[in-house]
């Protein structure tokens, strides 16, 4: 929607349309699609993470690592996550 006013007004009002776009940078332009982008890592990451846990559990539960490995990549998700 922003582009098309901003085209309206370069193509009736050239120097409007230039000092808007000198204005806006890109940045309104663009704002809808870094959020969704933003949002897509985020869920992604969130994704991964609790792949990752279902994972470690599944690979203690079958005895492929003990306890305390367990809680050491655990303690280091948590960590990771809350930053």
């Amino acid at each position: 929607m922003s582009l098309r006013v901003l085209n309206y007004f370069s193509d009736k009002y050239s120097r409007i349309g230039k000092e808007v776009g000198k204005a806006m940078g890109g940045q309104v332009l663009e704002y809808e699609a870094k959020d969704i982008k933003r949002e897509g890592i985020r869920e992604g990451i969130k994704e991964g993470i609790n792949e990752g846990i279902a994972l470690l559990k599944e690979m203690f539960e079958t005895g492929m690592i003990d306890e305390k490995t367990l809680e050491y990549y655990m303690e280091n998700v948590d960590r990771k996550c809350t930053k």
